[in-house]
């Protein structure tokens, strides 16, 4: 008898199974092994496109204004008690101070040191912006007014002032600091809605203290970023436990990043679960051997590791959003195991080379839906975004080698039944009765997909209208996170 490829392939593995086997957990082994290597990043900016204009000049622009790298701690008490306030802002200052991972945490101010105070407020540059001050950015922008200025400052920096405005004209060659600079006189001459009280900046009703912290590490790193709040939020919870009537509010980057980081992680989680869940119950429902629902998964956590192993070698770190949404792509990879499983719970008192030409025809539906699906990854590869890269690649090879396991390994993995003569599965039956019933209904339903694709294509218009009322109704944070309103001063 004359055997097609695949039969051939199947039965020279049965006959070396226990060997094939064998180099499955091998193969298991050291991919857990390779993939230990895998550094995972959780700075955001690195699914940014590289090499982008405007991605490198947003970059530039946080690495020269760190607004959004700094924390603003809000220490504020319910009533008029300067000395409580006093005492609840030293406690915050004193325990922050104890966290080596501030670079800089700006409390008191001695009044002859406002300089200090001024340039350190020239990075909340981009926060104090308004529409009003365009129009007078846009004429320091216009070459005629750079020259003119330039042309100042360089009759100045030929004086005796040279010496120190040399650093002020190198880190602002366009006089864009006096829009800090007006917006800051406030705070050194008592008046506004913020004020300088006994070298704290203190709010205009007397019942909040600003204190600012910057981090060594930039707020896009949610990794680094879940120790930092996590303290912060410690010794919040610790002050106002110790001193009643006292509440500390704590906002920015770094606490948006952990919240955003927080809650892709939990959806993606429960993507997961759901998804496994769901694909369980089919088995179980439709398989006739209820414990081969669990051998379903097993392609996929094959096709999973390896995956991982290959991304190490191509490149020692990746994005845990890319890892997230991968892993969500790659259960479509339980639909191989699926189709393998149910051809051979269906198929009783088969012979081994029966059983490799009734795999035999699932070679081609499978092999043609995994390239697909990889073809899809492979375009994603080659996105300028390092988190599409490393998506794309993590997504093609988990899909090629649970595709692979699910055509060489697992047929070696489920045994056949030997009582011959079980009727078909229910879906079987099902399914045949549907394809008999649709038949006869063939024109009509052909006429109503038509009629339905029309409908689609005509909704389309409303579909940016709807996707922005969902994303509208969709929390950004965490309540306790959104509810958080400094009332210190406009500098936050």
């Amino acid at each position: 008898m004359k055997f097609d490829l695949y039969t051939r392939l199947y039965l020279w593995l049965v006959a070396r199974r226990r060997v094939v086997l064998v180099a499955t957990l091998l193969v298991v082994a050291a991919s857990l092994v390779i993939s230990s290597r895998i550094r995972l990043e959780e700075d955001i900016l690195d699914t940014l496109p590289k090499n982008d204009r405007r991605v490198e000049e947003y970059k530039y622009v946080l690495r020269k204004f760190r607004q959004i790298d700094r924390v603003f701690l809000d220490v504020g008490v319910n009533r008029d008690d300067p000395d409580t306030l006093a005492r609840a802002a030293e406690e915050v200052y004193a325990a922050l101070s104890t966290n080596t991972a501030f670079t800089k945490i700006m409390f008191r101010f001695e009044m002859g040191g406002q300089a200090k105070v001024i340039d350190y407020l020239t990075g909340a540059l981009p926060n104090l912006f308004t529409a009003a001050d365009a129009g007078a950015l846009e004429q320091k922008l216009e070459p005629a007014g750079v020259r003119e200025y330039l042309t100042v400052m360089r009759r100045k920096l030929a004086g005796p002032e040279g010496m120190v405005l040399k650093n002020v004209v190198a880190a602002d060659p366009i006089g864009s600091s006096a829009l800090v600079i007006n917006k800051a006189v406030p705070l050194q001459t008592g008046f506004g809605d913020a004020q300088i009280v006994d070298g704290r900046i203190t709010s205009g009703d007397g019942r909040h203290v600003l204190i600012l912290a910057e981090p060594k590490f930039s707020s896009s790193n949610s990794g680094e970023s879940v120790a930092l709040v996590a303290d912060m939020l410690q010794v919040a919870r610790a002050v106002e436990k110790e001193i009643p009537g006292v509440h500390v509010a704590i906002t920015g980057g770094h606490l948006m990043s952990v919240d955003n980081a927080t809650l892709i992680k939990g959806d993606g989680k429960r993507c997961v679960l759901l998804g496994m869940a769901a694909m369980l119950v089919l088995c179980l429902t439709a398989f006739r051997r209820r414990w081969l629902a669990t051998v379903a998964f097993l392609p996929s956590l094959f096709g999973t590791l390896v995956a991982a192993a290959v991304l190490a070698i191509w490149n020692n770190h990746i994005s845990a959003i890319a890892t997230g949404f991968a892993t969500i792509a790659i259960g479509i990879t339980v639909d191989y195991a699926i189709y393998v499983i149910y051809h051979l719970d269906n198929a009783s008192g088969l012979s081994r080379p029966d059983v490799g030409r009734h795999v035999s025809r699932l070679v081609v539906p499978i092999s043609v839906g995994a390239l697909t699906t990889i073809a899809a990854f492979v375009v994603m590869a080659s996105s300028p975004m390092g988190g599409y890269q490393q998506l794309g690649v993590f997504g093609a090879a988990g899909v090629l080698f649970s595709a692979a396991f699910a055509l060489v390994v697992l047929p070696l993995l489920v045994p056949i039944p030997k009582q011959s003569g079980q009727p078909p599965l229910w879906l079987t039956r099902l399914m045949e009765r549907f394809h008999h019933w649709q038949a006869g209904w063939r024109p009509w339903l052909v006429l109503a997909m038509l009629a339905f694709t029309v409908e689609t294509v005509t909704a389309c218009g409303g579909v940016e209208l709807f996707f922005a009322t969902i994303a509208a109704a969709l929390p950004p944070l965490r309540p306790a996170t959104a509810s958080v309103k400094p009332t210190c001063s406009p500098l936050v």
